[in-house]
């Protein structure tokens, strides 16, 4: 008999994001009503009391509804035009003209990327950071031919929503590589990312709640991202639900009766969800080899020796 996942809400806690935003953008963000009460003494934020997880509406991009996806109290957010067509037009033609790779061979169905990933080399960090200079040259392309920096503008806009220090996490003077572009046409199975299982002895293992964001460069038929209510626990789930090796993915009984999102973002739309809930990607219901062309990376939040955070990206 197989054993089933027990989906609990995670409990409210409080992050010292401050809701005293000067707001300053080049993109379209709807806003909502302020639903959240700060401690002008302490800065801390309580979480907005969003009605439902998946609940997904008109909700700002604030420090509010940020520290609600960092608690497992909202499934994701979204900002429009991000990248504009024009630009998104500029980064396909240089895709297009650049040399793809794949995950290795445990990642079934393929998925085509361009970048280096933790992932990939999670028992040999020095291959890792050997890989990062080579890794960052599809993104010199982007700000050199078309005058786009993509990591560059994420960071900005975190750093201006949450008032947070955001730079690429790095181990002493080596930097992490961010931005990764995949493309997938397949599908990605059920999986979830957590630093602090993924990569133990890495900066990144020493996070306390982890976010993943993705831009959509091409308007795609499927491809949906399907995100699970569900966080990973770790080595109790890896010996539960993970499928045999060589692959990835978990059994679908791992998310049985667990709340789910099933998010279809625009193109050029800037999207969060928690990285550490079980969540998949949808076939894309096209002929071509890799249509669906996403940029992405993680962003974690990081203690601070002074007691504070501050937000590390990271592929």
């Amino acid at each position: 008999m197989f054993q089933t996942a027990f989906c609990l809400r995670v409990a409210s806690r409080r992050l010292p994001l401050s809701t005293s935003l000067r707001y300053s953008s080049f993109s379209k963000v709807n806003r909502a009503p302020a639903t959240a009460t700060a401690s002008a003494a302490t800065g801390q934020v309580d979480e907005a009391p969003f009605p439902r997880w998946n609940a997904v509406g008109n909700e700002a991009v604030t420090a509010d509804s940020i520290t609600a996806l960092l608690t497992n109290d909202l499934s994701n957010l979204g900002v429009k035009n991000f990248l504009s067509s024009e630009e998104r037009a500029r980064m396909v033609d240089i895709i297009r003209t650049h040399t793809i790779d794949s995950y290795g061979a445990n990642v079934q169905p393929p998925i085509g990327k361009v970048g280096v990933t933790q992932f990939d080399n999670q028992n040999d960090k020095k291959a890792y950071f050997e890989s990062v200079p080579s890794a960052r040259a599809l993104q010199d392309r982007f700000i050199k031919e078309a005058n786009i920096d993509i990591v560059g503008r994420v960071a900005s806009y975190l750093h201006t929503v949450t008032t947070l220090p955001v730079r690429l996490a790095r181990e002493g003077n080596q930097e992490y590589f961010a931005g990764l572009l995949r493309l997938i046409n397949s599908s990605a199975l059920i999986h979830a990312d957590y630093g602090a299982y993924d990569a133990p002895g890495w900066e990144i293992g020493r996070i306390s709640a982890q976010l993943s964001w993705n831009v959509l460069l091409r308007e795609v038929q499927g491809g949906e991202c399907v995100i699970y209510r569900r966080f990973w626990e770790g080595k109790s789930d890896d010996e539960t639900f993970r499928q045999p090796s060589p692959g990835y993915g978990y059994r679908k009984d791992a998310v049985e009766g667990c709340d789910v999102q099933v998010v279809q973002p625009e193109v050029g739309e800037f999207t969060l969800f928690n990285s550490r809930n079980f969540h998949s990607v949808n076939a894309v219901r096209q002929s071509e080899i890799f249509p669906r062309y996403t940029v992405s990376s993680f962003i974690g939040l990081l203690p601070t020796a002074a007691g504070g955070f501050e937000i590390i990206l990271w592929s």
